[in-house]
């Protein structure tokens, strides 16, 4: 149940939760994956043309987090069957994985490839999605082991 919970977490606080502030603005999830996720809900599964993630790389990074985490919350479901719950695990592990790639490359990103940039526009979301992807990690792997 906690892998459940913990890859929707992952999955909030990287769409609604603040990245970068950039000149006063923050900058929140749903700026990079909110054209993906439209498509997604009209069930046009497409990251091409209007659907694409708005900021490159890091948008890809984002769509990627939020993806894999609704996905491994949703296959996280269908694995209360003990044996299946097994197989989820691994997907819950990538899903805790990309998590906290995509705050190191924003990590990286912010204050090494802008100079303008300081360590206070680096916002809670960014922190939050990296602290629940190490925790998704572990709870995957707890699954695997099958005490979680």
């Amino acid at each position: 149940m906690i892998r459940i919970l913990l890859a929707l977490a992952v999955a909030a606080a990287a769409y609604f939760g603040p990245w970068v502030s950039s000149q006063g603005v923050d900058i929140n999830g749903k700026y990079y994956a909110g054209g993906t996720a439209e498509c997604a809900i009209d069930l046009t599964f497409s990251v091409e043309g209007e659907c694409a993630p708005v900021g490159g790389l890091q948008g890809k990074f984002v769509t990627a987090t939020v993806a894999l985490g609704v996905v491994a919350a949703v296959l996280g479901i269908v694995g209360l069957i003990p044996f299946v719950g097994r197989i989820t695990s691994l997907v819950t592990i990538v899903a805790g994985i990309i998590a906290m790639i995509t705050f190191a490359y924003f990590a990286k990103d912010t204050f090494m490839g802008d100079a303008n940039m300081a360590f206070t526009d680096f916002r809670w979301g960014a922190y939050a999605t990296g602290v629940f992807g190490l925790l998704t990690l572990f709870a995957g792997l707890a699954g695997l082991r099958g005490e979680a």
